[in-house]
């Protein structure tokens, strides 16, 4: 099961145009006061389109099929004031927009957009490997939690470009969920394991 937590960037200043990665693979545009106008190039087969709050919760998901350009337009009227991630999935990679509901309408959070590469975690036995394509050299904080959310081990601040950690849990009780978070800048990434 894996869980994807996005939380931070709430200091970054606020725009009504249009927002762009700087892949230009998700193009999101204000429509009104409460809508949103979502576009993917290059869309391959099973890359993921998502909405999700800032508290990690999926508010909507879509499986997409191979195509030139996917759009979408939400209708975001219903949801409560705060900040939503727009998140595009595709081969490894993570597209993130940022947005906020303020004051009756939907502002996107300009400079906000990023690419994130998707750690992996291999779990072989009692141990669990976290590997990590940092290229932008960004800080890298890797914990783990019990089920009574009880942290584990927090590591020290990460800047390599290449992260490799092993996490050993042979001295932990077997037959438990644990959840590895790997937190990168301002983006939380979540997994839970059992062993």
């Amino acid at each position: 099961m894996k869980k994807m937590v996005k939380l931070g960037l709430l200091g970054v200043a606020f725009a009504v145009a249009t927002v762009a990665n700087a892949a230009e693979k998700m193009n999101v545009k204000v429509l009104g006061s409460k809508a949103l106008n979502v576009s993917l190039s290059g869309v391959a087969e099973g890359e993921s389109l998502s909405i999700i709050d800032k508290s990690g919760i999926t508010l909507f998901t879509e499986k997409l099929s191979q195509t030139d350009v996917f759009e979408k337009t939400f209708d975001l009227t219903y949801l409560p004031e705060g900040v939503y991630f727009l998140e595009s999935n595709e081969d490894k990679k993570i597209n993130v927009s940022p947005i906020l509901i303020a004051n009756n309408k939907v502002s996107l959070i300009s400079g906000g957009s990023k690419t994130y590469n998707e750690p992996r975690i291999a779990v072989e036995g009692s141990i669990a490997k976290v590997i990590l394509d940092n290229a932008t050299n960004s800080e890298v904080v890797i914990t783990v939690k019990d089920a009574d959310d009880t942290e584990l081990l927090r590591s020290k601040v990460l800047t390599d470009s290449n992260i490799y950690k092993k996490l050993d849990f042979s001295a932990l009780p077997k037959g438990v969920a644990y959840t590895i978070t790997i937190k990168e800048d301002d983006y939380y990434f979540i997994k839970e394991i059992n062993l």
